[in-house]
């Protein structure tokens, strides 16, 4: 499950999306500017503030992973198509 207000965006990116009429959590979850690596740590790992400091790189937690009986539809988010 992600949490799309949880996305790190760059400062100023919710202000100028807004002035442009767009939706900042759409622009980021399917822009097509991917500047973040994104990984899953075990419920027992350390928080994010704590691997923020070991790693010396910001760690935003954004989510997290979940077991379902069934899949859930969810809308799929327009990316950039390069051909």
């Amino acid at each position: 499950e992600i949490d799309a207000a949880r996305l790190p965006l760059p400062p100023g990116f919710r202000a100028a999306s807004a002035r442009a009429g767009l939706d900042p959590e759409a622009l980021a979850r399917g822009g097509g500017e991917d500047y973040e690596l994104l990984f899953t740590v075990g419920p027992r790992a350390p928080s994010a503030a704590r691997l923020t400091r070991r790693l010396g790189v910001r760690v935003t937690e954004i989510g997290r992973v979940v077991r379902r009986a069934r899949p859930v539809g969810a809308p799929v988010a327009r990316g950039w198509r390069h051909f």
